[in-house]
């Protein structure tokens, strides 16, 4: 190549990348023009968004509410007559009995006197409603519910704080949040005589604020006076205040400068924690008897939080232009020709990715997950149940023989016997069940919403299909597992080892009865 030539090629290299460099700027220019306008509508509409979410979720706790202090207020008047004027409540517990069953939300239902001692207490377990026998009946008086409402003035409403409801000092489990809604009775002279009070059951109220936080574009909360979460997308963050080890985890101290403007009565403000949008709880004032109610627990706040790094929650010129290149990508990669290199890279390395992730989490001989993604599966479905348990059993397995085999027959026949005990297990499973090789001759099957029995049945099908084998097979050995089943407690905080300890018991068990009787290796390794 002379010269020219080669002058010639070095101009066209410079001329290809000023031409390229021009194009690149000019469509970026386009793009950040068009996206910038983009993301001032954008911002605008998820700004209104938030506020009218988190007034819908206002809406939501109002509506609910109100019910309660309907239901309160039928009570109240309803029955007030009866309460003062005969200690004979027999007809009164029968029709609370009724309603509590009907109405399905209270935990209690019952009428306190003056003294604080229980005269009326209607349980709802199960669905079913009963008074509670009149020797089972406490005194109440030192309750803070009893005496705050027991003090206020007629056809005043006293709503507590919400919680978790405590059972002999010992919070229930599964946790069960509370409200105490309370009124005064008052006889005709103007005499305070007892109050009235519901427990009402509130989980299903904070179920409906989860629900309805999907409309939003970023997180929902439900925060205490004292900054505490009552419902949140993150559910460990829940019910803090309750514990003593975690009191000092709260949204006001992970949150301090938000915490004190939201309290200031900020409703929508930014900050370097993204956009955040807050309301206080208020009942609709156009109800009757709303602005009679008095929360024990101070102010409740819903509030919406837009991450930072979202590039809608604020107009951002450098995060425009990062979103730009971030999501127009393909389109340089085009303009310099490379598109199709990046791709066929890009997909040799998801296939490398692919591969070393499935050596990495299951076994090559049997197909099931290794012992350490095994355990962080099971690990994950007991997090994920930790508030609604369910029923999890682990069935514990040992090959019965496998080095008999190995010595008798060669290795090969060692590795069939396990491939094909571990395709028979596979075969009968469901889709949420699933096995683990815990390492050579043991295996776990994990049985999801399966008890003891359920899985104890699947279990004897597989035992059906190995004997089906051995029986029309002419292996010259026989298939045959040793196991034992216990359930796991996924509500419990316990080693998932502990529970392998118990099973690995009740297999041994079996496989001691099995070896009196049981030849594994049927005749000489075959040619």
């Amino acid at each position: 190549m002379d010269m020219h030539k080669l002058k010639a090629g070095k101009n066209y290299i410079v001329y290809a990348i000023a031409a390229l460099a021009l194009v690149m700027l000019a469509v970026l220019v386009f793009l950040f023009t068009v996206e910038r306008e983009v993301v001032k509508v954008k911002v605008e509409e998820t700004k209104h968004n938030e506020m009218r979410v988190v007034s819908l979720e206002n809406d939501l706790i109002a509506h609910t509410l109100d019910g309660v202090v309907s239901d309160l207020k039928y009570l109240s008047h309803a029955f007030d007559t009866a309460l003062l004027s005969s200690n004979d409540y027999q007809s009164v517990s029968e029709n609370w009995s009724i309603f509590a069953r009907d109405r399905g939300i209270y935990d209690q239902i019952r009428y306190i006197d003056i003294t604080g001692d229980e005269r009326i207490r209607i349980n709802l377990v199960d669905g079913n409603a009963y008074a509670v026998p009149n020797a089972e009946l406490q005194n109440k008086g030192d309750r803070y519910y009893f005496t705050s409402t027991i003090q206020m003035a007629p056809g005043t409403v006293y709503i507590s704080k919400l919680d978790l409801n405590i059972e002999n000092g010992v919070i229930e489990m599964p946790m069960k949040p509370m409200l105490r809604i309370a009124s005064p009775i008052y006889d005709p002279s103007g005499k305070v005589q007892g109050i009235i009070v519901l427990n009402y059951l509130a989980q299903e109220m904070l179920n409906r604020f989860q629900t309805f936080a999907g409309n939003s574009f970023g997180e929902m909360v439900l925060l205490n006076s004292e900054g505490y979460w009552l419902s949140s997308e993150n559910s460990t963050d829940e019910w803090h205040f309750m514990f003593e080890a975690q009191q000092d985890d709260s949204f006001a101290n992970r949150f301090p400068d938000l915490w004190q403007q939201i309290r200031a009565g900020q409703s929508q403000f930014t900050t370097a924690n993204g956009l955040i949008t807050s309301h206080v709880v208020q009942l609709d004032e156009t109800v009757p008897d709303a602005l009679n109610v008095t929360f024990g627990d101070g102010e409740w706040y819903i509030v919406s939080m837009i991450a930072a790094d979202d590039v809608y929650y604020k107009v951002d010129s450098s995060a425009i232009l990062k979103s730009i290149i971030q999501t127009n990508g393909t389109l340089f990669i085009l303009l310099v020709g490379i598109s199709v290199l990046t791709g066929y890279l890009v997909y040799l390395n998801r296939k490398k990715y692919n591969e070393i992730k499935y050596f990495s989490e299951y076994d090559l001989l049997t197909q099931f997950y290794n012992r350490r993604a095994g355990y962080q599966r099971i690990d994950a479905i007991m997090q994920e149940h930790y508030r609604d348990p369910i029923d999890i059993s682990l069935c514990f397995l040992d090959v019965n023989g496998l080095k008999s085999v190995n010595d008798a027959l060669g290795h090969p026949f060692g590795d069939e016997l396990l491939s094909t005990a571990a395709r028979l297990i596979r075969e009968h499973l469901s889709e949420s069940d699933f096995a683990i090789r815990l390492g050579g001759d043991e295996f776990l099957i994990v049985f999801i919403h399966k008890n003891e029995e359920e899985a104890e049945a699947v279990w004897q099908q597989i035992v059906a299909a190995f004997e089906t084998i051995n029986n029309l097979e002419e292996r010259p050995y026989v298939i045959s597992l040793s196991h034992g089943i216990v359930i796991l407690n996924s509500s419990r905080v316990m080693a998932i080892d502990e529970h392998l300890q118990r099973a690995d018991a009740l297999m041994y068990e079996e496989k001691a009865m099995l070896k009196k009787d049981l030849l594994i290796v049927r005749s000489p390794r075959r040619a």
